[in-house]
C-alpha cells in the first residue's frame, strides 16, 4: 500500500499525545507517519506509561519519542502542539493546563461530558488567544466529501437516518477496540453523528427531542428535528456486526455506507467506491492530524476543527442525557424489584453507573454482587426510598455498589 505521507510543513517541533490507550496509540503512530524526524514526540499516560514505553520500543519511530508518567512535566517541555485522548470524563483538567501554557490544542470527542465545561474552556482559549480545536475524524474522510456532493443534488432533505453499532469484539487500527464501559454511548458516538449531518445540510436548530432506551442503554434511539429535517440515530453496542450507515431522503433516496472504509454510496440506480484515492492519499486521521499540526504551527485555518462543532456536541449531549437517565432510572427500578437477577442487560447498566465517575473499581463484578445482594436484602425497601427522594439516585448505586461485604 502506498499512501501519500508528505511530511508536513510548516510541522510544531515538539508535540506532545496525552493518554495511553488504543487510540493514542493510533494518533502517535500516524503522527510518526506524517512530521519529520527532527520533530520530538512526548506521550503522557498517567495509567499506562510503562506499556506505552514498550509499544514505542516495538514501533521504531524515526522520531525522539519519549514516555512520561507524570503530566505535569508539561510546563517544563516546552510543548509547541498538544492533543489530548486520554478518557472523556479527564478531559477538563488537561485541556485547561494545556491552555493557560499557551500551547495549541486538539481534543479527542467528546470535548468534555457538559456543554458548560467546554463553554468555560471556550472563553478560556479566547482569552488566552489559544487555539482549540476539536477532533472529528470522520468530516476529514474524502467519502464523506463525495457524499456531501451528491447529497446536494438531492433538492431538499426530507429525513435523516443512522444505523451505528459496534460488535462486542473486533479489530481497528490492528489493535482490539473496547470501549470505555463508564460513558453512555451517545456520549462516545453523537460528537461523529453531528458533525457528520453538519457536513451534509446547512441545519442548526436541533428541537423535539426523543430518547429510546434499551438494553441496558446498550441499545438507544434518538429522534429529532433538525430545523425541518427528522434525524433517527440508531445507536448500539455488543452488536452482530459494525455498521456505519447514513441514508439521506429527499425526493429520492441516498446512502453512505462506510462499514468498511472507504465505504460505498448507493442508491437503488447505482452503486459507487466512497473514495477512489483510499490507497493512495492520507486517510482521515492522517488528514486531521496534518490540519491540525500545521495549523497550530501557524498556517492555514480549517472550519473542521472549529470547536462550536464540539460545543453543539455537548449542548445534544445534555439534553439527550437528561432523557436517557430518566428512562434508565425507570428501567433501573423495575430490574432491582424483587428478585434481582443480573442479566446481560443490567450487568451493562450497572458497569456504567459505576464507572461513569472514573471511580476505577478492581473488581467491577464485586460491585455489581454489592447491588444485587443489597436489594435481595430486608433493606431493599429503604434502599428504593432512597433512590426514590434522592436528587442524586445514581450516587445511591455507587455508594451500595462501595459497600463492603
Amino acid at each position: 500500500m502506498s499512501i501519500n505521507t508528505r511530511y508536513l510543513d510548516p510541522c510544531p517541533s515538539h508535540i506532545a499525545i496525552i493518554g495511553g490507550g488504543r487510540w493514542a496509540r493510533v494518533l502517535a503512530e500516524t503522527v510518526g507517519n506524517i512530521v519529520p524526524s527532527s520533530t520530538l514526540i512526548s506521550i503522557y499516560s498517567a495509567h499506562n506509561a510503562n506499556a506505552m514505553s514498550l509499544w514505542v520500543l516495538e514501533k521504531y519511530f524515526k522520531q525522539d519519542v519519549r514516555v512520561y508518567s507524570d503530566i505535569s512535566k508539561l510546563k517544563s517541555h516546552k510543548i509547541d502542539a498538544a492533543i489530548v485522548v486520554n478518557a472523556a470524563r479527564d478531559h477538563v483538567l488537561i485541556i485547561e493546563k494545556i491552555i493557560r501554557l499557551g500551547i495549541p490544542v486538539l481534543v479527542e470527542k467528546p470535548v468534555t461530558l457538559y456543554y458548560a465545561e467546554t463553554s468555560r474552556l471556550v472563553r478560556l482559549a479566547n482569552e488566552k488567544g489559544v487555539l482549540f480545536a476539536a477532533a472529528h475524524v470522520f468530516i476529514f474522510a474524502r467519502y464523506l466529501d463525495n457524499f456531501s456532493h451528491l447529497v446536494s443534488g438531492l433538492g431538499r432533505i426530507k429525513s435523516i437516518h443512522v444505523n451505528w453499532t459496534d460488535p462486542k469484539s473486533e479489530s481497528r487500527h490492528g489493535e482490539s477496540k473496547q470501549y470505555d464501559q463508564g460513558l453512555p454511548i451517545f456520549y462516545d458516538w453523537l460528537p461523529h453523528v453531528l458533525s457528520i449531518i453538519a457536513a451534509l445540510t446547512n441545519s442548526t436548530s436541533i428541537k423535539d427531542i426523543n430518547t429510546y432506551f434499551y438494553k441496558g442503554g446498550a441499545h438507544v434511539e434518538i429522534e429529532l428535528m433538525l430545523d425541518h429535517v427528522l434525524c433517527h440515530i440508531k445507536l448500539v453496542r455488543n452488536d452482530n456486526v459494525r455498521r456505519r450507515e447514513f441514508e439521506i431522503v429527499a425526493d429520492q433516496a441516498l446512502k453512505l455506507d462506510f462499514s468498511d472504509e472507504p465505504g460505498i454510496i448507493y442508491n437503488t440506480e447505482y452503486s459507487i467506491c466512497g473514495d477512489e484515492k483510499w490507497d493512495v492519499e492520507k486517510r482521515p486521521v492522517a488528514q486531521m492530524l496534518s490540519t491540525f499540526l500545521v495549523q497550530a504551527a501557524g498556517g492555514g485555518n480549517d472550519k473542521r476543527l472549529d470547536i462550536d462543532i464540539g460545543l453543539r456536541a455537548n449542548k445534544l449531549i445534555d439534553r439527550v442525557a437528561s432523557l436517557y437517565n430518566q428512562a434508565l432510572l425507570s428501567w433501573l427500578k423495575s430490574k432491582l424489584a424483587l428478585p434481582v437477577l443480573v442479566d446481560t442487560d443490567l450487568k451493562y447498566a450497572l458497569k456504567e453507573i459505576i464507572l461513569f465517575n472514573g471511580c476505577f473499581s478492581s473488581n467491577v463484578d464485586e460491585c455489581i454482587e454489592n447491588v444485587k445482594h443489597a436489594f435481595n436484602s430486608k433493606d431493599s425497601n429503604k434502599w428504593h426510598n432512597k433512590i426514590s427522594k434522592s436528587n442524586k439516585p445514581f450516587d445511591i448505586i455507587r455508594s451500595i455498589a462501595s459497600l463492603k461485604s
